[in-house]
């Protein structure tokens, strides 16, 4: 049901995950860079924990800006009648939070990431958005019979650099685009688009988290139209406008991030 896509072992080449239903594991297929694909969901621990779970929604999102990216996972059965039998599922599930670990494996925390990821909900469609622009990925969830989770990121996290790209001789959104960001001794790399998950579009705009990074050495947009852009030596924890062919064209200064709490809080409604 849930797709994505990120370079999760920063190697240069796009990874692919894709959710499953309840009594399957969940697929983590690592690019070996020739063409072919590698499962690694046992080895990177991404598979195992969430064979009870039926999965919907999915992102790779940078929760704590380490510069790897993590992923989350919503999740919940289509059949309520699986409550009424010890098949060991249900129909209302947690989230499942799978932090980078950066050596190809993952440690899933969702219990450690505040009160709603202790929540046992029908999820389905994941989206990721920092709707608060203060550096920190947010989630917003939907979910079946009731209203939609906004999920704001309160997590200790690192410095970063988020950048909206707009073309000229590509399309305008830029979408298509790859960017390479290379800051304290790691590159890593990212594809500007919108719709992944399930049933869902994200933020277009491209988050990269930069650790203790206080400035980005290169970033390197490929555009569609095979156009490529160098910029050098850039501030971080800032929002980039980057023009094809022209370069950064507006900056915003979003000052420190904040570094308390975690992950999740569920705003109450009203």
């Amino acid at each position: 049901m849930g797709v994505d896509v990120a370079d999760y072992d920063n190697d240069g080449w796009p990874d692919l995950a894709k959710t499953n239903f309840s009594d399957d594991a969940n697929n983590l297929y690592h690019n070996d860079g020739s063409g072919e694909f590698t499962d690694e969901q046992g080895p990177s621990n991404f598979g195992p924990v969430s064979i009870p779970f039926l999965g919907f929604g999915l992102k790779f999102l940078d929760f704590d800006n380490d510069g790897w990216p993590d992923a989350f996972l919503a999740n919940g059965h289509v059949n309520p009648q699986v409550d009424q039998h010890s098949f060991g599922v249900s129909y209302a599930e947690r989230y499942l939070l799978f932090h980078n670990l950066h050596d190809g494996k993952f440690e899933e925390v969702g219990k450690e990431a505040g009160a709603p990821f202790q929540l046992d909900l029908v999820s389905r469609g994941a989206a990721v958005a920092d709707f608060d622009n203060d550096g920190g990925l947010d989630l917003l969830v939907s979910h079946l019979g009731g209203p939609p989770s906004l999920l704001r990121n309160d997590s200790k996290r690192g410095h970063w650099i988020r950048i909206k790209t707009i073309g000229t001789r590509s399309n305008r959104d830029g979408y298509g685009a790859r960017v390479e960001v290379t800051a304290g001794g790691l590159t890593q790399t990212g594809e500007v688009r919108a719709n992944s998950s399930y049933l869902s579009a994200s933020d277009r705009r491209i988050h990269f988290g930069l650790g203790q990074a206080t400035e980005v050495d290169k970033i390197v947009i490929h555009w569609p139209s095979g156009t490529t852009d160098t910029i050098l030596s850039q501030k971080a924890d800032e929002d980039l406008v980057v023009r094809e062919g022209t370069g950064v064209v507006a900056r915003v200064p979003m000052g420190k991030v904040k570094k308390a709490g975690k992950i999740g809080r569920r705003r109450k409604r009203g």
